[in-house]
């Protein structure tokens, strides 16, 4: 919001149409001080159109924070092609039981991956290989580090893996969910931001409270188990995906600024 600012002032000053997207929820973005917080909703509700990623994100505009709903729009992320390219390989053909992507740090649900993947706990059945992430210390967790990846191998561990798990606890719109469902990976993830969303419009995956690591074993032991319930969400997530792509949100965009000109 810092950054924002000064660009927003100016904007209005030349009385520049303007148009903010948002890559967060807001309760993460305005500043936890009272008189810079109405600062940035008070320009905000200048801006000629607020653009979020997701409906779930939108209302939360809305509802928590007012913001006019005439200026707001939804645009999701879209997919690349080259993840349209790959036809959803069946569950016999997967090596990799639960995949985990993403930096190794707390707001990821790192502490909540490595317990449910305890010895204890799912860890006695089945592994969780984590990319985009090394740890040195010794975890007693069923979990295998790769480290950071290049696309390729990326793109080849999503289609692999049975399910893809993201346990975070801040996310807007993740990609990595949408790739999964473009791969008919189903995936298990927590309910906040956008995430919620992109479950139930897709029926790709499942979602539970952030830090609730019973529900999220639970769901995650559901889809490894029971085939009938992988196999529907595989192929609700891949046929919903077919429609994700950048070229038709580009196409929402071209729509909206021909509005804002006109």
């Amino acid at each position: 919001y810092k950054r924002q600012v000064p660009f927003l002032l100016l904007q209005q000053n030349a009385r520049r149409n303007t148009v903010i997207q948002f890559h967060k929820d807001l309760v993460n973005i305005l500043p936890p001080d009272g008189i810079a917080s109405r600062l940035v909703l008070g320009l905000w509700r200048r801006i000629h159109r607020l653009v979020f990623l997701s409906e779930g994100l939108a209302t939360t505009a809305k509802e928590r924070f007012g913001l006019d709903s005439t200026a707001i729009s939804v645009i999701p992320n879209g997919l690349d092609e080259e993840w349209l390219r790959y036809d959803a390989e069946p569950r016999e053909k997967r090596r990799l039981d639960v995949a985990f992507f993403g930096r190794w740090s707390p707001e990821k649900g790192v502490d909540d991956l490595a317990e449910i993947f305890g010895t204890d706990r799912l860890g006695d059945r089945f592994s969780c290989h984590v990319y985009g992430a090394n740890h040195e210390q010794d975890i007693q967790s069923n979990l295998v580090f790769h480290g950071w990846a290049n696309r390729d191998t990326v793109i080849d561990a999503i289609r692999h893996a049975v399910v893809v798990l993201l346990p975070s606890y801040a996310e807007a719109y993740p990609m990595v969910l949408l790739e999964a469902t473009a791969v008919g990976t189903p995936f298990v993830s927590t309910s906040i931001a956008g995430i919620p969303d992109i479950a139930t419009a897709s029926g790709g995956g499942e979602v539970c409270a952030p830090g609730d690591v019973d529900g999220l074993e639970r769901a995650l032991e559901a889809l490894l188990q029971d085939e009938q319930r992988w196999a529907r969400a595989s192929d609700q997530g891949y046929r919903w995906a077919q429609s994700q792509t950048a070229a038709a949100m580009a196409g929402q965009w071209s729509e909206l600024l021909a509005d804002l000109e006109t």
